[in-house]
């Protein structure tokens, strides 16, 4: 994680990232409801945000799965 990220629910949460670099870094990407157009532009990853994982921290290590 190239950011600290706050946990909404106890479910498991899938957001958006821009992935980047070797090794891979994630930065999350802004969402504004579903029909928010911009991630197609910006984000070209999904991370997981696991339901038993509290707050995320930058350098975390977390599941991500790539759009490219």
């Amino acid at each position: 994680m190239g950011e600290a990220r706050k946990k909404k629910t106890p479910l498991d949460e899938f957001f958006p990232v821009h992935l980047s670099g070797a090794p891979a870094r994630i930065v999350p990407v802004s969402l504004n409801g579903s029909g928010d157009i911009r991630l197609g532009r910006q984000a070209n990853g999904l991370a997981l945000h696991a339901a038993d994982s509290g707050d995320l921290s930058a350098g975390d290590e977390v599941l991500c799965y790539s759009f490219v």
